[in-house]
């Protein structure tokens, strides 16, 4: 039978899998940085704003990763409450 500690562990355990997917997030956009600046110095200007802008899209999806974290946090809070 399951307990309200097993229920806010595995609401804990979906922030956690945010979490690893914002660290592969992080490398994404280290590596993004790294291309964009390899098309400046080439001079390919329409392969550095193309780079820049999936960049761009990758910290976007890092923001919607960090508030579904914080709900997640938020939500076990709630679990553990059950038990008062």
């Amino acid at each position: 039978m399951a307990n309200v500690d097993e229920f806010s562990n595995a609401i804990l355990a979906v922030g956690e899998a945010i979490s690893q997917a914002d660290a592969a997030g992080a490398a994404a956009v280290q590596t993004g940085e790294e291309l964009t600046g390899q098309f400046q110095m080439l001079g390919i200007e329409d392969k550095t704003a193309q780079t820049q802008a999936v960049k761009d899209g990758i910290e976007q999806v890092r923001a919607m990763l960090q508030a579904a974290k914080d709900a997640a946090e938020n939500l076990a809070a709630q679990a553990q409450a059950l038990k008062g």
